[in-house]
C-alpha cells in the first residue's frame, strides 16, 4: 500500500460531503488513506474505531454514496479514481477480485455496483461454475490496463513448457497434459514457494481469493507464467495481474488462454 494518498476537490469540498459531521468526514480521510491501489479497504470498522467514528457515520458514507460496501464486510470509496491517479510501475492491483467484479466504472469514473451483480440478502456472490470446473465471477468488469507490454517478453505456453522440458521437469507433451490437470491450492502454494520465496499468511490470503476467483487451475498456470517471465519483481502482484486479465476477457477454460497465446504469437511471427 502507498503511503500518500490524494483527494479531489471535487469530491471533499461539495455540500453533499461538508453537510456532513466532522466525524463522517473524518472517517471518510482515514478510509482513502488505508485504502488499497485500487480503493478498496479490507477492514473498514477497525478504520472506524481508530479515529473514533460510530456505525452511523460509516452507514452515512454509504447513504451518500462515499463508499460501496459488500457483504465480506469490505468497502470499496466510490470516487477513489477521482481522488487518485497511480502509475503503473507502482500500481499493486487489488486482491477483492470478486467484489471488483461487482463493479462498474461510471462516465465520471466512479464506482458504481452492477444492476445484474446484487446480492440476495444475507448470501455471498456465489462463483459460477462452468463445465470445466473453473470458477468464474458474474460479468466481471475491471478496469485496469492491459498487460501486452508484459507479454511481449512473454514466451507461448508451448516455448515456456519446452523450457520448462530443458530443464528436466518434462517434455512439451508432458507439460501440457500437466497443464489440464486439476491442480490443489496446496500444490499452487508450493509451486509458488518453490520458485519465489515462503508464503506469509497474508500471501497465501490473497491466493486464496485468486483461486476463490477464478479456479485452481487459473492460478497454477498464472503461477508457471510468472515463474518463466522471470526477474518479476513483485510475483504476486504479475498473477494478479494476469488473473484480472484473463477474467475481464470472459476466459473460461485453459483452451482460452492457449488460444490468446497463440493468436498473440501469431501478430510477430
Amino acid at each position: 500500500m502507498a503511503n500518500r494518498r490524494m483527494f479531489s476537490k471535487d469530491v471533499i469540498d461539495s455540500d453533499r460531503f461538508l453537510d456532513m459531521p466532522p466525524t463522517a468526514q473524518n472517517l471518510y480521510f482515514h478510509l482513502g488513506i488505508q485504502a488499497d491501489d485500487d480503493g478498496f479497504v479490507a477492514s473498514p470498522k477497525k478504520v472506524k474505531r481508530t479515529c473514533s467514528a460510530t456505525d452511523d457515520d460509516l452507514k452515512l458514507l454509504e447513504a451518500k454514496e462515499f463508499i460501496i460496501s459488500f457483504e465480506s464486510g469490505v468497502i470499496v470509496i466510490t470516487d477513489w479514481k477521482l481522488n487518485n491517479y497511480i502509475k503503473k510501475d507502482r500500481y499493486n492491483p487489488t486482491i477483492h477480485l470478486k467484489e471488483k467484479g461487482n463493479l462498474t466504472t461510471t462516465e465520471n469514473n466512479s464506482y458504481k455496483r452492477m444492476k445484474s451483480a446484487i446480492v440476495p440478502s444475507g448470501t455471498l456472490m456465489e462463483p459460477i461454475r462452468n463445465q470445466s470446473g473453473y470458477h468464474m465471477e458474474a460479468q466481471v468488469r475491471l478496469g485496469q490496463d492491459s498487460i501486452e507490454q508484459d507479454r511481449l517478453g512473454q514466451c507461448s505456453l508451448e516455448q515456456d513448457r519446452s523450457v520448462k522440458g530443458s530443464r528436466g521437469e518434462g517434455s512439451i507433451e508432458q507439460g501440457q497434459e500437466q497443464s489440464r490437470a486439476t491442480h490443489s491450492f496446496g500444490a499452487c502454494c508450493s509451486l509458488y514457494e518453490k520458485n519465489f520465496h515462503k508464503l506469509t499468511t497474508l500471501d497465501k490470503n490473497s491466493l486464496s481469493r485468486l483461486e476463490e476467483a477464478s479456479g485452481t487451475d487459473f492460478l497454477y498456470i498464472a503461477i508457471e507464467k510468472t515463474i518463466y517471465k522471470e526477474n518479476v519483481a513483485n510475483p504476486l502482484g504479475y498473477i494478479t495481474k494476469l488473473i484480472q486479465d484473463w477474467l475481464s476477457n470472459g476466459f473460461t477454460s485453459i483452451d482460452d488462454i492457449e488460444d490468446e497465446q497463440q493468436s498473440f504469437n501469431a501478430q510477430y511471427e
